[in-house]
């Protein structure tokens, strides 16, 4: 008896610590209800953000019927202002937790680039379906990554939706550009690069 205690509390504590628990949140400013999922020691949104900022925000092609399911596309000026109260756009660093928690190796989640393959911590992200030809898709920790695309308000132009997941972090280089990550349709990697504030990507964020 006393050891099927120990395990039942070992179990416990460890999915409060380490585990995924999920939850919802409401956003006062509009009334939307979003999953939350608990990684680690990080709770982070388990969906796009679909809050309408005062600029810098557009649905895919214009079409409001592709909020739903992939929320909006923000530069990188207007991601730094979407995220309701308590929450925030992640940083570069925050980002790297993740991915280490995913099972990144340091040095790996240092670098730019395509990063990740080994662990398949870009899979694990993916969310299973509404993506195009999926691959290597587990999902496994919940936060059901989908791939809204980007806009470029240069080109007025939209890209990639059903392929690529790209999101900010609010880690800025040099004063045009700022770090985001990439997953795309065929692999499991976790893009790391930098791009100009003013393209537009969808935003993940994370409680404070």
């Amino acid at each position: 008896m006393k050891t099927v205690l120990f395990i039942l509390t070992f179990l416990i504590s460890h999915l409060l610590n380490y585990g995924q628990l999920s939850d919802t949140i409401r956003d006062s400013r509009d009334g939307k209800v979003y999953k939350t999922i608990k990684i680690g020691t990080q709770t982070w949104m388990a969906e796009n953000l679909a809050y309408k900022s005062a600029s810098g925000a557009w649905s895919y092609n214009n079409n409001d019927s592709n909020l739903a399911t992939y929320g909006y596309l923000y530069t990188w000026d207007g991601a730094n202002d979407a995220c309701p109260s308590g929450w925030h756009l992640p940083n570069d660093d925050e980002w790297k937790t993740l991915e280490k928690f995913l099972g990144m190796i340091e040095t790996e989640a240092n670098a730019s680039g395509s990063r990740g393959e080994n662990a398949n911590t870009g899979g694990k992200l993916k969310a299973i379906s509404g993506w195009v030809n999926n691959n290597k898709a587990t999902d496994e920790f919940g936060f059901a990554a989908l791939p809204g695309g980007n806009y470029s308000s240069n080109q007025n132009e939209f890209y990639f939706i059903g392929q690529n997941a790209m999101f900010w972090t609010s880690t800025p280089i040099k004063n045009e550009f700022a770090w985001y990550r990439d997953l795309h349709n065929d692999d499991g990697k976790v893009f790391r690069g930098f791009r100009s504030k003013k393209l537009a990507f969808s935003v993940r964020c994370i409680k404070n």
